[in-house]
Protein backbone atom coordinates (compact mmCIF):
# COMPACT_ATOMS: atom_id res chain seq x y z
CA UNK A 1 0.00 0.00 0.00
CA UNK A 2 1.32 3.44 -0.92
CA UNK A 3 2.36 5.74 1.91
CA UNK A 4 -0.47 8.00 3.05
CA UNK A 5 -0.09 11.78 2.94
CA UNK A 6 0.06 13.08 6.52
CA UNK A 7 -1.70 16.42 6.89
CA UNK A 8 -1.62 18.70 9.93
CA UNK A 9 -4.35 21.33 10.21
CA UNK A 10 -3.60 24.75 11.71
CA UNK A 11 -6.62 26.85 12.66
CA UNK A 12 -6.87 30.56 13.35
CA UNK A 13 -9.84 30.56 15.77
CA UNK A 14 -10.23 34.33 15.50
CA UNK A 15 -11.51 34.07 11.93
CA UNK A 16 -15.26 33.74 11.53
CA UNK A 17 -16.38 30.33 10.32
CA UNK A 18 -12.99 28.67 10.78
CA UNK A 19 -14.04 26.23 13.53
CA UNK A 20 -16.90 24.85 11.44
CA UNK A 21 -14.61 24.86 8.40
CA UNK A 22 -11.99 22.81 10.25
CA UNK A 23 -14.58 20.19 11.22
CA UNK A 24 -15.76 19.99 7.61
CA UNK A 25 -12.18 19.75 6.37
CA UNK A 26 -11.43 16.82 8.67
CA UNK A 27 -14.51 15.02 7.32
CA UNK A 28 -13.46 15.65 3.73
CA UNK A 29 -9.90 14.46 4.33
CA UNK A 30 -11.11 11.31 6.09
CA UNK A 31 -12.97 10.33 2.92
CA UNK A 32 -9.63 9.68 1.18
CA UNK A 33 -7.86 6.47 2.17
CA UNK A 34 -4.44 7.74 1.16
CA UNK A 35 -4.64 10.78 3.47
CA UNK A 36 -4.29 10.77 7.24
CA UNK A 37 -4.96 13.72 9.55
CA UNK A 38 -1.77 13.90 11.63
CA UNK A 39 -3.14 16.47 14.07
CA UNK A 40 -4.65 19.91 14.50
CA UNK A 41 -3.33 23.06 16.21
CA UNK A 42 -5.47 25.93 17.45
CA UNK A 43 -3.07 27.61 19.90
CA UNK A 44 -1.72 30.84 18.45
CA UNK A 45 1.93 30.19 19.33
CA UNK A 46 2.05 26.39 19.17
CA UNK A 47 5.44 25.01 18.12
CA UNK A 48 5.19 23.60 14.59
CA UNK A 49 8.87 22.80 14.06
CA UNK A 50 8.56 19.04 14.70
CA UNK A 51 5.21 18.07 13.21
CA UNK A 52 4.80 14.38 12.30
CA UNK A 53 3.28 15.35 8.97
CA UNK A 54 4.06 15.86 5.28
CA UNK A 55 1.95 18.96 4.71
CA UNK A 56 0.13 21.70 6.61
CA UNK A 57 -3.30 23.11 5.78
CA UNK A 58 -3.63 26.62 7.25
CA UNK A 59 -7.17 27.87 7.82
CA UNK A 60 -7.43 31.64 8.18
CA UNK A 61 -5.75 34.07 5.81
CA UNK A 62 -2.34 35.29 4.76
CA UNK A 63 -1.51 36.19 8.37
CA UNK A 64 -2.17 32.59 9.38
CA UNK A 65 0.11 31.32 6.61
CA UNK A 66 2.85 33.73 7.75
CA UNK A 67 2.42 32.55 11.33
CA UNK A 68 2.69 28.90 10.26
CA UNK A 69 5.83 29.65 8.28
CA UNK A 70 7.44 31.40 11.26
CA UNK A 71 6.55 28.65 13.73
CA UNK A 72 7.90 25.85 11.50
CA UNK A 73 11.36 27.46 11.78
CA UNK A 74 13.93 25.66 9.60
CA UNK A 75 11.77 22.59 8.91
CA UNK A 76 9.54 24.06 6.23
CA UNK A 77 6.75 21.66 5.28
CA UNK A 78 4.59 22.44 2.23
CA UNK A 79 1.66 24.67 3.23
CA UNK A 80 -1.73 25.11 1.58
CA UNK A 81 -3.68 28.17 2.70
CA UNK A 82 -7.48 28.14 2.95
CA UNK A 83 -8.83 31.67 2.99
CA UNK A 84 -11.35 32.70 5.63
CA UNK A 85 -10.47 36.38 5.35
CA UNK A 86 -10.49 39.26 2.90
CA UNK A 87 -7.40 40.15 0.88
CA UNK A 88 -5.06 37.24 0.36
CA UNK A 89 -2.16 36.31 -1.90
CA UNK A 90 -0.91 33.21 -0.07
CA UNK A 91 -4.21 31.53 0.90
CA UNK A 92 -5.47 30.21 -2.44
CA UNK A 93 -8.41 27.94 -1.56
CA UNK A 94 -11.85 29.29 -0.66
CA UNK A 95 -14.03 27.42 1.87
CA UNK A 96 -16.42 26.15 -0.79
CA UNK A 97 -13.46 24.72 -2.72
CA UNK A 98 -12.20 22.48 0.12
CA UNK A 99 -13.76 19.28 -1.25
CA UNK A 100 -12.04 19.75 -4.60
CA UNK A 101 -8.79 20.67 -2.87
CA UNK A 102 -8.82 17.48 -0.79
CA UNK A 103 -9.45 15.40 -3.90
CA UNK A 104 -6.53 17.02 -5.69
CA UNK A 105 -4.22 16.48 -2.73
CA UNK A 106 -5.23 12.82 -2.58
CA UNK A 107 -4.55 12.44 -6.31
CA UNK A 108 -1.21 14.27 -6.09
CA UNK A 109 -2.43 16.95 -8.49
CA UNK A 110 -0.68 19.95 -6.97
CA UNK A 111 2.58 21.87 -7.23
CA UNK A 112 4.93 23.09 -4.51
CA UNK A 113 6.35 26.57 -5.14
CA UNK A 114 9.54 27.48 -3.22
CA UNK A 115 9.30 31.04 -1.95
CA UNK A 116 12.34 33.05 -0.93
CA UNK A 117 12.65 34.14 2.71
CA UNK A 118 14.86 36.80 4.31
CA UNK A 119 17.18 36.20 7.24
CA UNK A 120 17.63 39.32 9.39
CA UNK A 121 20.61 39.38 11.74
CA UNK A 122 20.92 42.17 14.31
CA UNK A 123 24.54 43.26 14.80
CA UNK A 124 25.45 45.33 17.85
CA UNK A 125 28.98 46.70 17.81
CA UNK A 126 29.77 43.98 15.28
CA UNK A 127 28.41 41.17 17.46
CA UNK A 128 25.42 39.06 16.45
CA UNK A 129 22.74 39.51 19.11
CA UNK A 130 19.56 38.21 17.44
CA UNK A 131 18.28 36.72 14.21
CA UNK A 132 14.89 36.33 12.56
CA UNK A 133 13.47 35.00 9.29
CA UNK A 134 10.68 36.62 7.26
CA UNK A 135 8.59 35.41 4.35
CA UNK A 136 7.10 38.80 3.44
CA UNK A 137 9.26 41.59 4.79
CA UNK A 138 11.51 43.08 7.43
CA UNK A 139 10.69 46.68 8.32
CA UNK A 140 13.09 48.98 10.19
CA UNK A 141 11.15 51.94 11.56
CA UNK A 142 10.88 54.49 14.33
CA UNK A 143 8.70 52.35 16.58
CA UNK A 144 5.28 53.07 18.07
CA UNK A 145 5.69 56.85 17.76
CA UNK A 146 5.77 58.15 14.18
CA UNK A 147 8.97 60.17 14.01
CA UNK A 148 11.71 60.51 11.43
CA UNK A 149 14.82 58.35 11.85
CA UNK A 150 18.12 58.34 9.98
CA UNK A 151 18.46 55.33 7.69
CA UNK A 152 21.59 54.19 5.91
CA UNK A 153 21.37 51.35 3.37
CA UNK A 154 24.28 49.36 1.94
CA UNK A 155 24.16 46.62 -0.69
CA UNK A 156 27.10 44.21 -0.80
CA UNK A 157 29.13 46.69 1.23
CA UNK A 158 28.45 49.72 -0.98
CA UNK A 159 26.49 52.68 0.35
CA UNK A 160 23.29 53.06 -1.67
CA UNK A 161 21.38 55.74 0.20
CA UNK A 162 21.19 57.72 3.41
CA UNK A 163 18.06 59.62 4.26
CA UNK A 164 15.74 60.81 6.97
CA UNK A 165 12.57 58.71 6.78
CA UNK A 166 9.94 56.84 8.73
CA UNK A 167 11.97 53.72 7.95
CA UNK A 168 12.77 51.22 5.23
CA UNK A 169 11.17 47.96 4.04
CA UNK A 170 13.16 44.99 2.78
CA UNK A 171 10.80 42.55 1.11
CA UNK A 172 10.91 39.30 -0.80
CA UNK A 173 9.12 38.94 -4.15
CA UNK A 174 6.28 37.25 -2.23
CA UNK A 175 6.11 40.24 0.13
CA UNK A 176 6.26 42.81 -2.67
CA UNK A 177 2.44 42.96 -2.71
CA UNK A 178 2.27 43.75 1.02
CA UNK A 179 3.66 46.81 2.88
CA UNK A 180 6.24 47.56 0.19
CA UNK A 181 3.50 47.98 -2.43
CA UNK A 182 1.55 50.33 -0.14
CA UNK A 183 4.73 52.41 0.28
CA UNK A 184 5.18 52.75 -3.48
CA UNK A 185 7.26 49.68 -4.26
CA UNK A 186 6.93 47.48 -7.37
CA UNK A 187 5.10 44.20 -7.77
CA UNK A 188 7.69 41.46 -8.30
CA UNK A 189 6.87 38.01 -9.68
CA UNK A 190 7.24 35.50 -6.82
CA UNK A 191 9.58 33.18 -8.72
CA UNK A 192 12.24 35.86 -9.28
CA UNK A 193 15.46 35.76 -7.27
CA UNK A 194 15.34 39.31 -5.95
CA UNK A 195 14.85 41.57 -2.96
CA UNK A 196 13.03 44.91 -2.83
CA UNK A 197 14.22 47.88 -0.78
CA UNK A 198 11.54 50.52 -0.26
CA UNK A 199 11.95 53.69 1.84
CA UNK A 200 8.97 54.78 3.92
CA UNK A 201 8.07 58.48 3.61
CA UNK A 202 11.63 59.64 3.03
CA UNK A 203 12.12 63.39 3.50
CA UNK A 204 13.43 63.84 -0.04
CA UNK A 205 11.99 63.72 -3.54
CA UNK A 206 14.89 61.53 -4.70
CA UNK A 207 14.09 58.38 -2.67
CA UNK A 208 12.89 55.48 -4.79
CA UNK A 209 12.27 51.79 -4.29
CA UNK A 210 14.88 49.52 -5.84
CA UNK A 211 15.17 45.83 -6.72
CA UNK A 212 18.45 44.03 -6.06
CA UNK A 213 19.68 40.49 -6.56
CA UNK A 214 18.37 37.91 -4.13
CA UNK A 215 21.99 36.88 -3.58
CA UNK A 216 22.94 40.34 -2.30
CA UNK A 217 23.63 41.22 1.32
CA UNK A 218 21.71 44.31 2.42
CA UNK A 219 22.62 46.22 5.57
CA UNK A 220 20.37 48.79 7.21
CA UNK A 221 21.61 51.11 9.94
CA UNK A 222 18.96 53.12 11.73
CA UNK A 223 19.38 55.86 14.30
CA UNK A 224 16.77 57.80 16.22
CA UNK A 225 17.99 61.01 17.78
CA UNK A 226 16.23 60.66 21.13
CA UNK A 227 15.27 56.99 21.44
CA UNK A 228 15.80 53.52 19.99
CA UNK A 229 14.30 52.38 16.69
CA UNK A 230 12.42 49.14 16.02
CA UNK A 231 12.19 46.26 13.57
CA UNK A 232 9.03 44.38 12.57
CA UNK A 233 9.24 40.90 11.03
CA UNK A 234 6.31 39.88 8.80
CA UNK A 235 4.10 42.23 10.81
CA UNK A 236 4.14 39.68 13.65
CA UNK A 237 7.30 40.22 15.68
CA UNK A 238 8.40 43.59 17.08
CA UNK A 239 12.09 43.94 17.94
CA UNK A 240 13.80 46.84 19.71
CA UNK A 241 16.77 48.22 17.79
CA UNK A 242 19.37 50.32 19.59
CA UNK A 243 21.02 53.32 17.98
CA UNK A 244 23.98 52.15 15.92
CA UNK A 245 22.67 48.59 15.42
CA UNK A 246 23.04 47.16 11.92
CA UNK A 247 20.44 44.81 10.47
CA UNK A 248 22.08 42.45 7.98
CA UNK A 249 19.63 40.92 5.50
CA UNK A 250 20.35 37.86 3.41
CA UNK A 251 18.42 35.18 1.56
CA UNK A 252 17.51 32.35 3.93
CA UNK A 253 18.77 28.85 3.20
CA UNK A 254 15.30 27.51 4.07
CA UNK A 255 12.62 28.68 1.58
CA UNK A 256 8.92 28.57 2.31
CA UNK A 257 7.11 25.82 0.39
CA UNK A 258 3.71 27.02 -0.86
CA UNK A 259 1.27 24.41 -2.18
CA UNK A 260 -0.48 25.59 -5.35
CA UNK A 261 -3.51 23.89 -6.86
CA UNK A 262 -3.84 26.22 -9.83
CA UNK A 263 -7.33 27.39 -8.80
CA UNK A 264 -6.43 30.94 -9.77
CA UNK A 265 -4.62 32.32 -12.80
CA UNK A 266 -1.17 33.68 -12.01
CA UNK A 267 -2.21 37.32 -11.74
CA UNK A 268 -5.83 36.79 -10.77
CA UNK A 269 -5.15 37.39 -7.07
CA UNK A 270 -3.49 40.71 -7.92
CA UNK A 271 -6.41 41.80 -10.08
CA UNK A 272 -8.96 40.85 -7.45
CA UNK A 273 -7.16 42.13 -4.35
CA UNK A 274 -5.99 45.40 -5.89
CA UNK A 275 -9.22 45.99 -7.81
CA UNK A 276 -7.56 46.17 -11.19
CA UNK A 277 -10.44 46.36 -13.65
CA UNK A 278 -9.96 45.11 -17.23
CA UNK A 279 -9.64 47.82 -19.82
CA UNK A 280 -12.21 48.45 -22.55
CA UNK A 281 -9.86 49.38 -25.40
CA UNK A 282 -9.94 46.94 -28.27
CA UNK A 283 -13.15 45.17 -27.25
Amino acid sequence: MARRLGIHIVVNPQKRGVQAGAAELRRLLAAHRNIRVAGMSTARNADLSRLPADMVLALGGDGTVLSVCRRMAERQLPVLGIKFGHKGFLAEVLPDEMAEACARLAAGRYEVSPRQRIEAVVLRKGRRVADYVALNDVVVHSGPVARVIFVGVRVDGELVASYDADGVIASTPTGSTAYSLAAGGPIVAPDLDAAVITPICAHTLAARSMVVSGASTVEVRAESRDRDAAMTVDGQELVRIRNGDVIRLRRSKHPFMLVELGNRARYQAIRENLHWAPGTKGR
